[in-house]
């Protein structure tokens, strides 16, 4: 259990940022979230079917190997 004064935090100061969304921003948000679900998914699948459970010899890769990954599941879409 953790006692009380070290729980407690002072600061000195707090910033507070306002944000006003509008309605074609909202409905864009939406679109884009779905869009980078989509985007998301299929590198989830494409991944799994390349380095999946089955693939257990083959390694992620690293450094240059993961860009040229990268631009294959770009390309590919």
């Amino acid at each position: 259990m953790i006692p009380a004064q070290l729980l407690r935090k002072k600061v000195s100061s707090t910033r507070t940022y306002k944000y006003r969304i509008y309605d074609n921003l909202a409905e864009s948000f939406k679109q884009v979230q779905t869009v980078r679900r989509l985007y998301f998914n299929y590198a989830l699948k494409y991944l799994y079917q390349h380095y999946g459970s089955k693939h257990l010899d083959h390694y992620l890769p690293t450094g240059k190997k993961r860009q040229y990954l990268r631009v294959v599941l770009v390309k590919s879409f």
